[in-house]
Protein backbone atom coordinates (compact mmCIF):
# COMPACT_ATOMS: atom_id res chain seq x y z
CA UNK A 1 0.00 0.00 0.00
CA UNK A 2 2.56 2.19 1.20
CA UNK A 3 4.72 2.41 -2.30
CA UNK A 4 1.32 2.22 -4.54
CA UNK A 5 0.52 5.89 -3.07
CA UNK A 6 4.27 6.86 -2.80
CA UNK A 7 5.15 9.92 -4.77
CA UNK A 8 8.45 8.38 -5.36
CA UNK A 9 9.13 5.04 -5.59
CA UNK A 10 12.98 3.75 -5.03
CA UNK A 11 14.79 0.61 -4.96
CA UNK A 12 18.19 -0.89 -4.79
CA UNK A 13 18.48 -3.04 -8.00
CA UNK A 14 17.16 -3.95 -11.40
CA UNK A 15 16.28 -7.32 -9.85
CA UNK A 16 13.77 -5.76 -6.60
CA UNK A 17 12.44 -3.37 -9.48
CA UNK A 18 11.42 -6.32 -11.65
CA UNK A 19 10.18 -7.76 -8.30
CA UNK A 20 8.31 -4.88 -7.12
CA UNK A 21 6.44 -4.99 -10.78
CA UNK A 22 5.92 -8.64 -10.33
CA UNK A 23 4.42 -8.59 -6.86
CA UNK A 24 3.35 -5.14 -6.42
CA UNK A 25 1.91 -3.96 -9.49
CA UNK A 26 3.56 -0.95 -10.02
CA UNK A 27 4.33 0.56 -13.39
CA UNK A 28 8.17 -0.04 -14.15
CA UNK A 29 8.25 3.78 -15.28
CA UNK A 30 7.36 4.71 -11.51
CA UNK A 31 10.44 3.04 -9.98
CA UNK A 32 13.52 4.42 -9.86
CA UNK A 33 16.87 2.43 -9.08
CA UNK A 34 19.98 3.39 -6.72
CA UNK A 35 22.34 0.87 -5.79
CA UNK A 36 23.67 0.52 -2.71
CA UNK A 37 26.63 2.59 -1.12
CA UNK A 38 29.65 1.73 0.14
CA UNK A 39 32.20 3.84 2.19
CA UNK A 40 35.31 3.58 0.40
CA UNK A 41 37.09 5.42 2.56
CA UNK A 42 36.51 3.19 5.36
CA UNK A 43 36.36 -0.26 2.64
CA UNK A 44 39.58 0.06 0.99
CA UNK A 45 43.08 -1.89 0.68
CA UNK A 46 45.20 -2.30 3.79
CA UNK A 47 48.74 -1.78 2.66
CA UNK A 48 50.18 -2.26 6.05
CA UNK A 49 50.77 -5.90 6.28
CA UNK A 50 51.35 -6.81 9.52
CA UNK A 51 48.25 -5.27 10.98
CA UNK A 52 46.71 -7.97 8.61
CA UNK A 53 49.08 -10.48 10.18
CA UNK A 54 48.18 -9.49 13.65
CA UNK A 55 44.49 -9.59 12.89
CA UNK A 56 44.72 -13.31 11.50
CA UNK A 57 47.29 -14.72 14.93
CA UNK A 58 44.27 -12.65 17.07
CA UNK A 59 41.94 -14.55 15.14
CA UNK A 60 43.22 -18.01 14.65
CA UNK A 61 46.17 -17.97 17.30
CA UNK A 62 48.63 -18.13 14.35
CA UNK A 63 48.66 -16.25 11.16
CA UNK A 64 46.47 -19.09 8.90
CA UNK A 65 45.37 -18.26 5.71
CA UNK A 66 40.93 -18.45 5.28
CA UNK A 67 38.22 -17.25 3.09
CA UNK A 68 35.33 -15.66 4.76
CA UNK A 69 31.73 -15.50 4.88
CA UNK A 70 29.42 -12.38 6.08
CA UNK A 71 26.38 -11.96 7.30
CA UNK A 72 23.26 -13.65 8.95
CA UNK A 73 23.61 -17.79 8.56
CA UNK A 74 19.96 -18.25 6.94
CA UNK A 75 19.31 -21.35 4.65
CA UNK A 76 18.92 -19.11 1.59
CA UNK A 77 22.61 -17.98 1.78
CA UNK A 78 23.49 -21.56 1.55
CA UNK A 79 25.64 -21.48 4.39
CA UNK A 80 25.43 -25.24 4.93
CA UNK A 81 26.20 -26.36 1.16
CA UNK A 82 29.22 -24.17 1.18
CA UNK A 83 30.48 -25.38 4.51
CA UNK A 84 30.20 -29.34 2.50
CA UNK A 85 31.90 -27.49 -0.42
CA UNK A 86 34.98 -26.33 1.96
CA UNK A 87 35.06 -29.97 3.62
CA UNK A 88 35.65 -30.98 0.04
CA UNK A 89 38.40 -28.25 -0.54
CA UNK A 90 40.16 -29.35 2.70
CA UNK A 91 40.30 -32.66 2.02
CA UNK A 92 42.64 -31.23 -1.24
CA UNK A 93 45.17 -29.99 1.12
CA UNK A 94 44.08 -26.46 0.88
CA UNK A 95 45.87 -24.47 3.85
CA UNK A 96 42.95 -21.78 4.56
CA UNK A 97 40.40 -21.90 7.15
CA UNK A 98 36.12 -20.58 6.84
CA UNK A 99 35.45 -17.71 8.83
CA UNK A 100 32.22 -17.28 9.42
CA UNK A 101 31.45 -13.70 10.52
CA UNK A 102 28.02 -12.66 11.57
CA UNK A 103 26.89 -15.95 13.45
CA UNK A 104 25.22 -13.80 16.02
CA UNK A 105 22.28 -12.34 13.77
CA UNK A 106 19.18 -13.85 13.19
CA UNK A 107 18.60 -16.73 11.29
CA UNK A 108 18.17 -20.00 12.26
CA UNK A 109 20.37 -22.11 10.39
CA UNK A 110 21.55 -25.38 11.36
CA UNK A 111 25.40 -24.98 10.53
CA UNK A 112 27.17 -25.51 13.65
CA UNK A 113 25.67 -28.81 13.43
CA UNK A 114 27.24 -29.31 9.51
CA UNK A 115 30.42 -28.40 10.95
CA UNK A 116 30.87 -31.16 13.71
CA UNK A 117 29.24 -33.52 10.92
CA UNK A 118 31.52 -33.21 8.43
CA UNK A 119 34.07 -33.02 10.93
CA UNK A 120 35.58 -29.54 10.49
CA UNK A 121 35.57 -28.28 13.83
CA UNK A 122 39.29 -27.17 13.79
CA UNK A 123 38.77 -25.65 10.24
CA UNK A 124 36.05 -23.40 10.57
CA UNK A 125 36.21 -20.44 13.12
CA UNK A 126 32.71 -18.56 14.11
CA UNK A 127 32.51 -15.10 14.59
CA UNK A 128 29.52 -12.96 16.01
CA UNK A 129 28.91 -9.34 15.60
CA UNK A 130 31.93 -7.21 14.00
CA UNK A 131 31.60 -3.36 13.90
CA UNK A 132 32.45 -1.27 10.73
CA UNK A 133 35.88 -0.29 12.04
CA UNK A 134 37.19 -3.87 12.31
CA UNK A 135 35.39 -4.95 9.10
CA UNK A 136 37.99 -3.68 6.62
CA UNK A 137 40.84 -5.96 8.29
CA UNK A 138 38.05 -9.21 8.05
CA UNK A 139 37.85 -8.68 4.45
CA UNK A 140 41.44 -7.24 3.30
CA UNK A 141 43.14 -10.15 5.71
CA UNK A 142 40.83 -12.92 3.92
CA UNK A 143 42.39 -14.56 0.27
CA UNK A 144 38.55 -14.41 -0.93
CA UNK A 145 35.02 -14.04 0.18
CA UNK A 146 32.32 -16.49 -0.55
CA UNK A 147 28.72 -15.49 -0.45
CA UNK A 148 26.35 -18.19 -2.39
CA UNK A 149 23.08 -16.63 -1.60
CA UNK A 150 20.46 -17.56 -3.74
CA UNK A 151 18.26 -14.41 -3.15
CA UNK A 152 19.69 -10.58 -2.30
CA UNK A 153 18.33 -7.47 -3.36
CA UNK A 154 21.99 -5.91 -3.89
CA UNK A 155 24.66 -8.09 -1.21
CA UNK A 156 26.72 -5.55 0.38
CA UNK A 157 29.24 -8.14 1.59
CA UNK A 158 30.10 -8.47 -2.27
CA UNK A 159 30.58 -4.71 -2.45
CA UNK A 160 32.44 -4.24 0.81
CA UNK A 161 34.96 -7.15 -0.35
CA UNK A 162 35.68 -5.55 -3.81
CA UNK A 163 36.41 -2.30 -2.25
CA UNK A 164 38.52 -3.64 -0.33
CA UNK A 165 39.97 -5.49 -2.75
CA UNK A 166 39.70 -8.97 -2.02
CA UNK A 167 38.42 -11.17 -4.36
CA UNK A 168 34.95 -12.16 -3.97
CA UNK A 169 32.63 -15.15 -5.05
CA UNK A 170 29.05 -14.74 -5.42
CA UNK A 171 26.16 -16.53 -7.61
CA UNK A 172 25.09 -15.27 -11.37
CA UNK A 173 21.55 -14.77 -9.66
CA UNK A 174 19.33 -11.92 -8.61
CA UNK A 175 21.60 -8.59 -8.37
CA UNK A 176 24.88 -9.56 -7.98
CA UNK A 177 25.33 -8.94 -11.96
CA UNK A 178 24.70 -6.03 -12.11
CA UNK A 179 27.65 -4.60 -10.01
CA UNK A 180 29.92 -7.38 -9.56
CA UNK A 181 29.65 -9.10 -13.54
CA UNK A 182 33.24 -9.25 -14.94
CA UNK A 183 35.52 -8.69 -11.00
CA UNK A 184 33.30 -10.76 -8.80
CA UNK A 185 33.50 -14.57 -9.73
CA UNK A 186 29.94 -15.70 -10.10
CA UNK A 187 28.56 -19.61 -9.92
CA UNK A 188 26.15 -20.85 -11.84
CA UNK A 189 24.41 -22.07 -8.67
CA UNK A 190 25.16 -22.74 -4.82
CA UNK A 191 24.93 -26.76 -5.48
CA UNK A 192 28.23 -28.51 -3.16
CA UNK A 193 30.50 -29.34 -6.32
CA UNK A 194 29.83 -25.93 -7.58
CA UNK A 195 30.57 -24.37 -4.60
CA UNK A 196 34.17 -26.32 -4.38
CA UNK A 197 34.88 -25.86 -7.89
CA UNK A 198 34.85 -21.90 -7.39
CA UNK A 199 36.68 -22.12 -4.21
CA UNK A 200 39.25 -23.49 -5.64
CA UNK A 201 39.44 -22.12 -8.78
CA UNK A 202 39.90 -18.86 -7.54
CA UNK A 203 42.41 -20.20 -4.58
CA UNK A 204 44.68 -21.57 -7.20
CA UNK A 205 45.06 -18.90 -9.79
CA UNK A 206 47.11 -16.11 -8.21
CA UNK A 207 46.74 -13.86 -11.50
CA UNK A 208 42.93 -14.24 -11.83
CA UNK A 209 43.02 -12.92 -7.39
CA UNK A 210 45.33 -10.39 -8.56
CA UNK A 211 43.03 -9.16 -12.04
CA UNK A 212 39.98 -9.29 -8.80
CA UNK A 213 42.13 -7.09 -6.18
CA UNK A 214 42.81 -4.40 -8.69
CA UNK A 215 39.51 -4.18 -10.60
CA UNK A 216 37.83 -4.49 -7.28
CA UNK A 217 38.29 -1.00 -5.54
CA UNK A 218 37.40 0.56 -9.18
CA UNK A 219 34.35 -1.27 -9.37
CA UNK A 220 33.02 -0.31 -5.99
CA UNK A 221 34.72 3.46 -6.75
CA UNK A 222 31.37 4.04 -9.11
CA UNK A 223 28.98 3.20 -5.74
CA UNK A 224 30.42 5.34 -3.36
CA UNK A 225 28.29 6.89 -0.66
CA UNK A 226 28.63 10.43 -1.59
CA UNK A 227 27.89 9.60 -5.51
CA UNK A 228 24.80 7.41 -4.08
CA UNK A 229 23.46 10.33 -1.97
CA UNK A 230 23.74 12.82 -4.31
CA UNK A 231 21.25 10.66 -6.40
CA UNK A 232 19.09 10.02 -3.75
CA UNK A 233 18.60 13.66 -3.14
CA UNK A 234 18.25 14.28 -6.89
CA UNK A 235 15.12 11.93 -6.30
CA UNK A 236 13.70 13.60 -3.01
CA UNK A 237 14.71 17.73 -3.28
CA UNK A 238 11.90 17.74 -6.57
CA UNK A 239 9.07 16.16 -4.07
CA UNK A 240 10.34 18.63 -0.83
CA UNK A 241 9.92 21.41 -3.23
CA UNK A 242 6.62 20.77 -4.29
CA UNK A 243 5.14 19.63 -1.23
CA UNK A 244 2.00 21.59 0.19
CA UNK A 245 3.15 24.27 3.15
Amino acid sequence: MSANRATVVCTVSEHSKREMVRFYGIKPERIHVVPEGVDTRTFRPVRDLQSLTTWRVKTFGSDTPYIVYVGKPVERRNLSALIKAFGLTKRKKFPQKLLIVGSDLAGGSPFREVIATEGLTKDVAILGYVNNQEMPLVYNSADLLIYPSSYEGFGMPVLEAMACGTPAIALNNTSFPEFGAGVAHLLADAQVPTLQQGIETVLSDASLRQRMSEEGPKRAAHYDWRIIARRYLDLMLPVVNTAPD
